[in-house]
């Protein structure tokens, strides 16, 4: 279905993530995007680089306009007050990962989200890139047999590629900071979208680097599926160099999906040859393809298969907390 270029589209907090949001918006057509943010210089700076969008410092100077979705990109902590806000007006929206600061809410949210069929859904963009696109149809043709075990693990030096993080919401546990929250959460998404749902979690945080902020900058977690699989999570804020390495083994062979190279490497047989498939795609391909399935999605009110749902964000913050309720009894928590 073509892209309807007409549609409205409200960009809530241009941060970031917000910035990046309006580029892909652009790149797929979309021409009345508004953005609401509260940060003057995050508006200042729309303005200077897109010179027809509408901007406010008040969502709610724009409730008369009829908009056709909205893409929340505000820190974590005001995620739950505008999903409330895009409910209300019946506004299909997109919500920034992770889903929430906690559960509180929650799941009385979805079922009101559920009643009045609103479209909704969770922005977890490593589900729409290429090389996971490649890993899923491998596995769907059973080109490594049944799946048994999940391995990702996932740095980035922030000290080089945010040196400003102890200024950021990164820094405060309150708005949705630390390597768990923050960066594992598309990792646990990985391991839903290929495993299954959750039934016992381990984990361990710690700040190890960062001593000037109150969140973890490392972290491990171990899920065992309901389904019987195993997946194992790592990550931390300050390796050289950085790593987003994903590997799934089966009963018949590996798959390996290296997203920095672009390489996705499948092997089925005892002799260590490889396939060897390039993907060719860096975040903003990623941001774009999120871009289209969710316009796709608005346009046939119909979720897009790849778009995470509400209830696989609440289950993410279930393991999320369940990781640190792990770290405090040092046992598995049953979910």
């Amino acid at each position: 279905m073509p892209i309807n270029s007409n549609m409205k589209i409200l960009i809530i907090g241009s941060g970031g993530m917000g910035f990046r949001h309006i580029k892909a918006l652009r790149s797929i057509g979309i021409d009345q995007i508004y953005c609401v943010d509260s940060n003057q210089e995050n508006i200042e700076k729309i303005k200077s680089t897109y010179k027809n969008i509408k901007s406010s410092l008040d969502s709610n100077t724009l409730k008369g306009i009829d908009f056709s979705g909205c893409i929340i990109s505000t820190p974590t902590n005001l995620h739950s007050k505008f999903m409330k806000w895009c409910l209300d007006l019946n506004i299909p929206f997109l919500v920034e990962k992770p889903l929430n600061i906690d559960k509180d809410g929650m799941p009385k949210l979805i079922k009101k989200v559920e009643k009045k069929n609103l479209l909704a859904g969770v922005a977890y963009p490593r589900r729409h890139s290429r090389g996971i696109s490649i890993v899923k149809e491998k596995i769907a043709n059973g080109d490594i047999g049944k799946i048994k075990l999940y391995h990702s693990e996932f740095s980035q030096d922030f000290r080089k590629y945010r040196p400003d993080y102890d200024k950021t919401y990164y820094a405060n546990k309150d708005t949705g900071g630390g390597v768990l929250m923050d960066a594992l959460s598309h990792h646990i998404d990985q391991s839903l979208y290929f495993c299954s749902s959750a039934r016992q979690v381990l984990g361990i945080q710690d700040r190890l680097v960062f001593k000037d902020i109150d969140v973890d900058d490392t972290a491990q977690i171990i899920i065992k599926h309901k389904n019987g699989m195993i997946s194992s999570i790592k990550g931390n804020q300050f390796q050289k160099p950085n790593t987003d390495v994903l590997e799934i083994t089966g009963t018949e062979g590996s798959i390996i999906f290296n997203r920095i190279d672009g390489v996705v490497k499948i092997s089925n047989n005892d002799d260590m040859n490889w396939k060897i498939f390039e993907t060719n795609s860096d975040w903003d391909d990623i941001l774009t393809n999120q871009a289209k399935n969710f316009i796709s999605s608005i346009q046939k009110n119909d979720l897009s298969s790849k778009i995470t749902t509400l209830h696989e964000g609440l289950h993410n913050l279930d393991i999320i907390f369940a990781a640190r309720e792990s770290q405090n009894k040092e046992q598995f928590i049953t979910l």
